[in-house]
């Protein structure tokens, strides 16, 4: 399997993750997102995912984009280790997890909403910033409340096993400690965050952002 990536996205990150998880090894093919306008502009990768996005998996020449399709694919091809619960329920409830991240909070702070602010309504850097914080901590302030509802409460953010939930979560709460947000107010976000980085899956996952 290749995996087409930039090493410091969170999206990838997110799939970084649940490779490991899965024990799934695979290829990284670096795509520079910087060098001359971004290699993912480029024909030679629109030919691979015209959304001129990362990441994207290549597996039996077929080539996946979107990191929560991707997670799922995995999912299907590879069930064991599950990164799904059992019950229709309750994997429906991760799955809202996943998608308040992927939809509602990391559009708002992505590298591309916060250049367009920049060179298009000319806001400057601490404007960006406080545009990207508030967000971000409108969008964790509902994610630990609907984690303080939860039926199945751990160190996760389901229960005692990883889910795609924490694949989502955790570059998430990466990037907002980086950005300078005050985390001290989403306590079992802070549980989950700890608890992640204490697996070796994640660890290695996320060594190219100290890279």
């Amino acid at each position: 399997m290749k995996l087409f990536e930039y090493p410091t996205s969170s999206s990838s990150l997110r799939v970084r993750i649940a490779l490991n998880l899965k024990g799934i090894s695979y290829e990284s093919i670096f795509v520079d997102l910087t060098k001359e306008g971004g290699e993912h502009r480029q024909p030679a990768f629109l030919s691979i995912n015209p959304q001129a996005l990362v990441p994207v998996i290549e597996s039996d020449g077929r080539h996946i984009a979107q990191s929560l399709a991707i997670l799922e694919f995995l999912e299907e091809r590879y069930p064991s280790p599950s990164l799904l619960p059992d019950s229709s329920h309750e994997r429906a409830h991760v799955r809202s997890l996943v998608l308040h991240i992927a939809c509602e909070v990391h559009p708002l702070s992505s590298r591309k909403t916060l250049a367009r602010l920049s060179d298009e309504f000319s806001l400057d850097d601490i404007q960006t910033r406080q545009w990207a914080l508030h967000y971000l901590e409108q969008g964790f302030g509902q994610f630990e409340a609907v984690l303080a509802r939860s039926r199945q409460a751990g160190p996760f953010c389901h229960g005692h096993l990883p889910t795609i939930a924490d694949c989502f979560l955790i570059p998430q709460v990466y990037n907002a400690r980086k950005m300078g947000l005050d985390m001290v107010g989403f306590p079992r976000i802070n549980r989950i965050y700890s608890t992640c980085l204490e697996l070796d899956e994640f660890k290695r996952a996320m060594r190219p952002f100290a890279e």
